[in-house]
Order: C-alpha cells, then sequence, then structure tokens
C-alpha cells in the first residue's frame, strides 16, 4: 500500500544528530506558541523521526519522534508517539495522518501490536487520532491496536 500518495512529498528518516538540531530550530522558528516540542539531538537506539519532505525542495513539512516499546499491560510490543508536529504553513493536508498511516503499516509488518500517543492538551492530534480509530483510554493516552 503506497500511503505517501502525494507527488510532492517523499517519507525519510532523520537520524543525525545534525538533521535533529536542525529540525529543533525549525521548530523554534516555526512559531507555534501551543506545542513548543524538542527532538533529542541523539536518538536512542529504539528511537526513530520520520519525515515527509518536498519532493523538490527537500524541506521537511511533517514528521514523528516514536520509539518501540515493550510491556505496557497486556501490550507485549507498541510504538510510544513522542512527538508530532507539521510545520504550520503545511498544515490541514493530512501529512500527519499520512506519517500515522505509515506507523500503523509498520506494525502490521513488524508484528508490533499498538501505536500509543498522548497529545498536547492544544494540539490538533486527537482529531486525527479519533479519525483513524484510536481510542481515550484515560487521560488522554490514545491507543490504536494493530490487527
Amino acid at each position: 500500500m503506497n500511503i505517501i500518495d502525494k507527488s510532492e512529498y517523499y517519507l525519510d528518516y532523520l537520524d543525525k544528530s545534525e538533521e535533529l538540531k536542525e529540525l529543533n530550530k525549525l521548530i523554534k522558528k516555526d512559531g507555534d506558541t501551543i506545542t513548543q516540542g524538542y527532538v533529542p539531538t541523539v536518538l536512542e537506539h529504539n528511537h526513530f523521526v520520520i519525515c515527509l519532505k518536498n519532493k523538490i525542495t527537500h524541506e521537511i513539512y511533517s514528521f514523528i519522534h516514536f520509539c518501540i516499546r515493550e510491556n505496557f499491560f497486556d501490550i507485549p510490543k507498541y510504538i510510544f508517539v513522542n512527538y508530532s508536529y507539521t510545520f504550520i504553513k503545511q498544515r490541514n493536508k493530512g501529512l500527519n495522518k499520512m506519517l500515522r498511516l505509515v506507523l500503523e503499516d509498520a506494525c502490521k509488518t513488524n508484528k508490533i501490536q499498538a501505536i500509543i500517543s498522548v497529545p498536547f492538551k492544544e494540539s490538533n492530534s486527537r482529531t486525527i487520532m479519533d479519525k483513524l480509530g484510536y481510542t481515550n483510554e484515560k487521560d488522554d493516552l490514545y491507543i490504536k491496536y494493530i490487527k
């Protein structure tokens, strides 16, 4: 299944310290005063950053920082979304949804049973997760079980 169906984007991975430092600068420069998130500049062995970039300019439009964890109650292996962000000028294009669908596909391929996310209170992620079938378990802990 080709989740990234828009010809102007491509999926990429960020794992180099200089790329992650630059990403943090871009987040701060973007001016979103609601989240003010941060991505670590050195990723632990089970942490990853995936992003959608413009095919021509290679500009990052949206990204998700996540890690793979084990043993959360009855879930043997799951993805925990640490932080997701779409840059202001690129919002309302379904980019974060596309990235979350990429994660779902990766779960199916790698026998990962769920995706867990705890969005910022003011973020738009709740609406996206509701549309994708996540359940709000408690205290804004959203879980999507993967079949």
